[in-house]
């Protein structure tokens, strides 16, 4: 679910669509995500498969950035997941927009909320 990039936008609601792009150095996966408020390029910064995912923004001229890391964790017949969220506002406006309107955890919320509703789906819906 965390590397399939091209299926994201059928769980993901607030992506229209995925375009992937040149790989970054090292072969490393790169995609932009579009969205209603534009779009984000994205790259995988460390794949250590099966247990840790870290992807990161690429765009330096973007007025925020960060990376995203997830972990996962053997737990019963599954696993679980810890999201760790390391990001950057570059100027106030934006700051004070992400503290005060949709708050700064926002975004990983939203992805959360998203995969778990993804992983709760039928087996044939998938």
């Amino acid at each position: 679910m965390l590397t399939d990039i091209d299926l994201y936008p059928a769980w993901r609601p607030e992506l229209t669509h995925v375009e992937r792009l040149p790989a970054a150095a090292g072969g490393r996966p790169r995609w932009r995500e579009y969205g209603r408020h534009g779009h984000t390029t994205y790259e995988v910064v460390a794949d250590e498969a099966p247990h840790r995912l870290v992807t990161g923004i690429a765009d330096p001229d973007l007025p925020y950035g960060g990376t995203w890391t997830f972990q996962l964790a053997p737990a019963g017949e599954g696993c679980s997941l810890t999201v760790t969220e390391r990001g950057e506002v570059r100027k106030p406006l934006y700051r004070a927009v992400s503290h005060y309107l949709t708050g700064e955890d926002a975004g990983v919320h939203r992805f959360l909320a998203a995969l778990a509703h993804r992983m709760a789906a039928p087996a044939e819906a998938a």
